[in-house]
């Protein structure tokens, strides 16, 4: 219980370096240049915030899980998306290259930390309702679409 707490007071302390370091970028620079970030990252947020009531949820009526499993699954993506900001790192000259460096890729960090603690309840979750041999199934599956997605030239 002690890591739990820990890993959520880590996610806490660094959206608060990753805001500081946005307002302090906006305070140098004049521009609201990467304000986005905050909304990325408390859209990677919510999927670890829902994900943390599965295990509440797991004795509840089967169509509250299915919604709270649902809801979930509709913003996970959104967490691991915010890799996709990197895309926003150039020298433009209002502020150093280096930190842009610095607060993109913790903003990316802190999105792929929340996705992947999401995706861990999730599969508690998962490993809870179904059992294991079924999780063991739905990995393979999940491996194969990946497989088959990423093939050149796409069937």
């Amino acid at each position: 219980m002690k890591s739990v707490q820990s890993f959520n007071r880590l996610l806490g302390l660094t959206f608060l370096f990753v805001t500081i370091l946005i307002i302090a970028r906006i305070t140098y620079t004049g521009t609201w240049r990467h304000i986005f970030l905050l909304w990325n990252i408390f859209l990677a947020w919510i999927p670890f915030v829902l994900s943390k009531y599965f295990s509440v949820y797991q004795y509840k009526s089967t169509w509250k899980q299915l919604f709270l499993f649902g809801s979930w699954l509709l913003f996970f993506p959104n967490a691991l998306y915010i890799v996709t900001d990197l895309v926003h790192l150039q020298e433009n000259g209002a502020a150093p290259l280096w930190y842009d460096v610095v607060v993109l890729f913790t903003s990316s960090l802190l999105g792929l930390a929340f996705g992947y603690g999401s995706l861990f309840h999730a599969e508690e979750y998962l490993l809870f309702k179904f059992g294991k041999k079924s999780i063991e199934l739905g990995h393979a599956i999940i491996a194969v679409s990946w497989f088959i997605w990423c093939l050149p030239g796409k069937i």
